[in-house]
């Protein structure tokens, strides 16, 4: 059983091919400057055939996040995955760099396959600060708490 969940996790976390499952789903955050939480319809494409990239991306626009970083720490008998991206905000609303933290488990059944978890994220200046951040004992050290994701698919 524990090498079938390594195995799994192995998979979404590799990285290279062209090919990809799409696993539909939600993103949800608050919006700091209105008070309001937002959900966002978005695809989680994963890698098949252990190659490929792992993005996150809006269901119906041009908006992508690319994992840049992705590994896992098991706790309890749980296996975390992390995949850490940065992004930059368009220049009409400020140009902030920030890096973002997708911390979450998944739940596979015989029905159904479920990602699901916390994002993270905080402001930075150089995209090369989140270089080494898999080797840090708290990894989300400095980073904010800023919503969730859910994805799910029928397999």
């Amino acid at each position: 059983m524990n090498k079938m969940l390594a195995s799994l996790l192995l998979f979404f976390l590799s990285v290279g091919s062209v090919s990809a499952l799409e696993i539909p789903g939600k993103v949800f955050y608050s919006i700091k400057r209105t008070g309001d939480v937002v959900s966002r319809d978005m695809i989680l494409d994963m890698p098949e055939g252990r190659k490929g990239k792992i993005v996150v991306r809006a269901e119906g626009m041009n908006f992508s996040l690319e994992a840049k970083k992705a590994f896992t720490r098991t706790k309890r008998g749980q296996d975390n995955f992390y995949l850490a991206t940065t992004m930059k905000a368009p220049d009409f609303a400020g140009g902030q760099k920030s890096a973002m933290i997708f911390k979450g488990t998944y739940l596979k059944g015989k029905n159904v396959i479920k990602y699901y978890g916390d994002v993270y994220s905080k402001n930075i200046e150089d995209e090369n600060e989140i270089d080494g951040i898999e080797e840090k004992e708290d990894c989300l050290e400095g980073y904010e708490f800023k919503g969730g994701f859910s994805f799910e698919s029928e397999i």
